[in-house]
């Protein structure tokens, strides 16, 4: 399966329904992340490093985007087993699996983090080993405290896999955010423009970029992805 190209056309076929949950829950939650975040910034502007809002902001990004894909992913499960009210079974998820994803994101965030800042690879195998827990959690409706293990199974089994897809999707958005954000300076130096710009960037990105990952996750349980390979993901 072409999972690039089967998780766009989940993401068109269904562009409304996401973008509405992108609307309702991503914006609101970035943009009290973004307020929050340049608090710290502002409060911490004597000290002699950025290191503490860095850590903050770093921190606040990982545990809010664990906790923010549940609706995501249970919207394009539904979808692909054709089932009915998936929009409000979206919301459902994340009321339903929320609180255990994010006591699991808290301390998922704080020791990937710290093993990034103190020697790197440690918070790498973090970042890898755990990145499917919210997935398995919403395809096999159970806590994060009962699906972290298979999680961190299927992230040893699929290292490189997992890595190369963090590591894609992370440099593309990175790529597409500085582009669009040139874009935007050149027309307007606005701070509000191009906080705006760059809200509306991620509420784009992040329900197509999980519809992909759904799409791996649920293959990944029906055992169709063979592990140590990528191949799967971007095949033609």
């Amino acid at each position: 399966m072409n999972y690039v190209k089967e998780g766009f056309k989940i993401y068109v076929q269904n562009i409304g329904p996401l973008l509405l949950l992108s609307l309702s829950i991503v914006l609101p939650v970035l943009f009290m992340h973004t307020i929050y975040v340049n608090y710290i910034y502002a409060i911490t502007v004597d000290f002699a490093s950025t290191y503490i809002g860095d850590f903050v902001n770093a921190f606040l990004i990982i545990m809010l985007v664990v906790v923010i894909q549940l609706p995501f992913i249970q919207y394009v499960n539904s979808d692909i087993e054709g089932e009915e009210n998936k929009l409000k079974k979206a919301y459902v998820a994340l009321f339903k699996y929320g609180f255990s994803i994010y006591v699991f994101g808290l301390i998922y965030s704080f020791l990937t983090i710290m093993g990034l800042a103190l020697f790197i690879i440690p918070g790498v195998l973090l970042l890898v080993f755990f990145f499917l827990t919210p997935y398995l959690t919403v395809l096999r409706q159970e806590s994060a405290w009962k699906t972290f293990k298979l999680a961190f199974t299927y992230g040893k089994k699929n290292f490189l896999s997992l890595f190369t897809i963090i590591l894609l999707t992370s440099m593309g958005e990175f790529i597409i955010s500085i582009i669009s954000l040139y874009g935007v300076a050149l027309i307007t130096a606005n701070y509000f423009a191009i906080l705006f710009s760059q809200l509306l960037l991620n509420m784009l990105l992040l329900p197509l970029i999980v519809c992909m990952i759904t799409l791996y996750a649920k293959n990944l349980e029906q055992g169709v992805v063979p592990a140590r390979t990528f191949n799967k993901f971007a095949e033609n």
